[in-house]
């Protein structure tokens, strides 16, 4: 599936409403493990992509991410569904970032939860995409 039909695919079902996006990203791929990834600098959507792009890649996993503000301050955060298990030293390595900045590292127990959770600020303008390990 190339990344360009997925974001169709996205885009499709953010127009609806949250639970029936949710419930497709679901099956869109076996989501095992969740990261949580916070830079040390401004995340914009083309920085987002490339970064999860090549963790993907290094990872040789899928990797649907959101871009999300942080609470207090103008600073973005990442969340990410893999479909497989990684490490937060996986990740810091692979992308060369400090280990600081990879928030965590967790199995999903629920895949459900997790993609309600990382989706609760999702709208037609915000940052989510898909990144394939090609």
């Amino acid at each position: 599936m190339k990344t360009g039909i997925v974001r169709l695919f996205l885009n499709y079902y953010s127009m609806f409403n949250k639970e029936e996006y949710s419930k497709g990203l679901v099956q869109l791929a076996n989501w095992q493990w969740t990261v949580t990834i916070r830079p040390n600098y401004k995340v914009s959507a083309t920085s987002g992509f490339n970064l999860i792009q090549r963790l993907a890649k290094k990872l040789r996993s899928i990797i649907f991410y959101t871009i999300e503000k942080d609470r207090d301050s103008s600073h973005k955060h990442i969340h990410l569904l893999l479909d497989k298990q990684t490490s937060k030293e996986e990740v810091y390595k692979s992308l060369k970032i400090k280990k600081d900045t990879v928030l965590y590292s967790e199995p999903i127990e629920s895949p459900e939860a997790i993609s309600s959770y990382i989706l609760k600020h999702i709208n037609n303008n915000s940052e989510h995409n898909i990144c394939l390990d090609k």
